[in-house]
C-alpha cells in the first residue's frame, strides 16, 4: 500500500510538471522520487529504502 501511495505521489508530480513545463528529466523524477520516499518513511519512523518504488 506504501509503495502505491508513493507511485501516485510520483505519478501526480509527473503529471502536473509535464502540464506545465513539458517533458520531465529522469533526474528529476528521481530526485522526487526519493524525496516521496524520505517523506513517507519519516512518517512511518524508519529510514527510506533506496530500491522503493
Amino acid at each position: 500500500m506504501q509503495r502505491q501511495l508513493q507511485r501516485g505521489a510520483i505519478d501526480e508530480y509527473i503529471a502536473v510538471t509535464e502540464a506545465g513545463h513539458g517533458p520531465v528529466e529522469p533526474a528529476e523524477v528521481a530526485a522526487k522520487a526519493e524525496r516521496v520516499r524520505a517523506h513517507h518513511a519519516a512518517h512511518r519512523g524508519e529510514a527510506a529504502p533506496s530500491d522503493a518504488v
